[in-house]
């Protein structure tokens, strides 16, 4: 038999597990992002042009949804579609705060 908390009302578990399985669906995510991320920033330092080592972030986030992550094909294309967008955005942000910060210091 299942112990029920006087904190919260029964019909909350439900709510409450529904809440945790998407943080943990979230988590998964971006931890996927970057080790994707690392992946193509390895790609361009073994001399990938950058535009390539990019292109190949959204078939790894594919991928690694499909090999990875649990749920439908639906959820687990647009997943991995997130991934895969999500760490070009990463690289390009980082690339452009790093030359930002180079030419800052450069030029000081």
């Amino acid at each position: 038999m299942k112990k029920q908390s006087t904190l919260l009302p029964i019909g909350a578990y439900d709510g409450l597990d529904i809440l945790f399985d998407r943080v943990r669906i979230m988590l998964d995510i971006s931890v996927l992002i970057v080790i994707v991320y690392s992946i193509v920033e390895t790609f361009e330092k073994y001399g990938v042009s950058r535009i390539t080592a990019h292109l190949f972030a959204i078939p790894l986030g594919l991928i690694s949804s499909f090999l990875l992550l649990h749920g439908t094909i639906k959820e687990r294309l647009l997943e991995g579609l997130l991934i895969g967008f999500g760490a070009v955005g990463v690289c390009d942000t980082a690339s452009n705060l790093l030359n930002r910060v180079k030419s800052k210091l450069l030029n000081s």
